[in-house]
């Protein structure tokens, strides 16, 4: 018996992650040669583990000296005891990384394995009725970092909170391209490929139950779909009608711009970003879609672009922020803090609305959104904004991607999407016009 190609890879992409790389990526670099069962077996345990690695390491402490246990072997443990504790195939879990300990370790190391599993298995029952009392034992329970947890439950109460971090997502969203095809008509073409596919909860996106390799498949490498959660489809939807010129300030990797290129041909998509690599790789997706009224050009998003002033009737701004928001496709991130304090964040923010604020006319739209919760880059961020420029104001715009309860919520041109609420990536949107 030897360890799986599934199990491998999921030790692969767990290692990856606790070293710095974006889960997305180490799946791909992970998944290259695998057969179907393999990639489906990979992503479920290593996705597992991830979404829960604050709680397995809690566990795991009282087991093993997590300062004295080498990496490699720590990570199987991980990975053995996030399916002891989540998985449904007891066994299979203990063995399979006992066998991942008998290719990569030295005799003795399988035993250790194996007996520290036994012992979590036959502990499981106490181990998990736990039950948290406060945001600092949510955020353990659930792996949310304690900043993020305490954050939440400011915001939404101790058990809305918890509904949130419970709420998971198994299945694959997209974006079709209406220039190319209907949503019948790519959801019958899914279909016909295998894929579990249904529309989705808003106008012109589908839904894909577990949709690996969708991106090598004829519908999207020819430009007829693009995968996108629906978030991302909701804050590209604020466009008004008889728009000529739109201005993405922070483009890439472009869905957004893609998206209301598609939905407005007749209008002029300027799609910028600091970073020349990225626009590099959205040019291959203009492409990929057949879009000829995108312009993509680098720029500091900080920096006030003078040919573009009073010239946009819609400025697009999707700050950079802590991405904690985005835990549903990057387990990742619930468990780190952000990589930038958030209130050096706020202060970026605050001066690429600024500048991006003098590119929209009178009576243009300027649209703000995050993938993330904090108030300091929400909420915060526009009431310091506004204070500044005393030409803008907060309004409700029209727009045909909100469902009936995101209409509900949408005020005062202020609108947040919640992962329990909405089944999508948490948002912010602020959608404001220059009078």
């Amino acid at each position: 018996m030897s360890a799986r190609a599934g199990e491998r890879a999921a030790l692969f992409i767990i290692t990856e992650v606790l070293s710095g790389t974006h889960f997305a990526d180490a799946q791909l670099k992970a998944f290259s040669g695998l057969d179907g069962a393999s990639i489906r077996a990979a992503t479920a345990y290593s996705r597992m583990t991830i979404e829960n690695i604050i709680w397995v390491d809690h566990v795991l402490k009282s087991y093993i000296r997590m300062d004295k246990t080498r990496p490699y072997l720590k990570n199987i443990l991980r990975l053995g005891t996030a399916r002891c504790l989540f998985g449904h195939e007891d066994s299979a879990a203990v063995n399979g990384s006992v066998e991942l300990a008998k290719e990569l370790g030295k005799k003795g190391q399988p035993g250790f394995i194996n007996g520290v599993l036994r012992r979590i298995l036959r502990e499981k029952e106490a181990i998990m009725a736990f039950t948290p009392t406060n945001a600092k034992e949510l955020g353990l329970r659930y792996s949310f970092v304690e900043y993020a947890a305490n954050q939440l439950v400011s915001m939404l109460g101790f058990e809305d909170a918890k509904k949130l971090m419970q709420t998971k997502s198994s299945v694959t969203t997209i974006r079709i391209n209406p220039l190319k095809t209907t949503a019948d008509a790519a959801l019958t073409e899914l279909k016909a490929l295998g894929y579990e596919a249904s529309l989705g909860q808003t106008k012109g996106m589908l839904t894909v139950e577990n949709g690996g390799g969708i991106a090598a498949s004829a519908p999207f490498t020819e430009g007829r779909i693009s995968l996108m959660g629906t978030a991302s489809r909701v804050a590209s939807g604020f466009v008004g009608p008889n728009t000529k010129h739109i201005i993405d300030v922070c483009a890439a990797p472009g869905g957004k711009s893609c998206a209301m290129a598609e939905d407005h041909p007749d209008a002029t998509v300027h799609a910028m970003d600091v970073s020349v690599l990225r626009l590099e790789q959205m040019a291959a997706q203009v492409k990929r879609l057949g879009l000829n009224n995108i312009a993509l050009s680098p720029h500091d998003g900080q920096r006030i672009e003078e040919t573009l002033v009073d010239s946009a009737d819609l400025v697009l701004v999707d700050a950079p922020c802590s991405g904690l928001g985005t835990f549903l496709n990057r387990p990742e991130v619930k468990s780190q803090k952000p990589k930038q304090d958030v209130r050096e964040l706020h202060y970026i923010q605050g001066r690429i609305l600024s500048a991006s604020a003098k590119y929209v006319k009178k009576g243009g739209r300027l649209v703000y959104t995050t993938c993330t919760f904090t108030k300091d880059e929400n909420e915060s961020a526009i009431r310091s904004f506004l204070k500044r420029e005393k030409d803008f104001r907060l309004v409700n715009f029209e727009n045909p991607y909100l469902t009936e309860s995101m209409k509900e919520r949408y005020q005062n041109g202020q609108l947040r999407l919640w992962s329990h609420l909405d089944g999508t990536d948490c948002f912010f949107i602020a959608t404001m016009e220059r009078t």
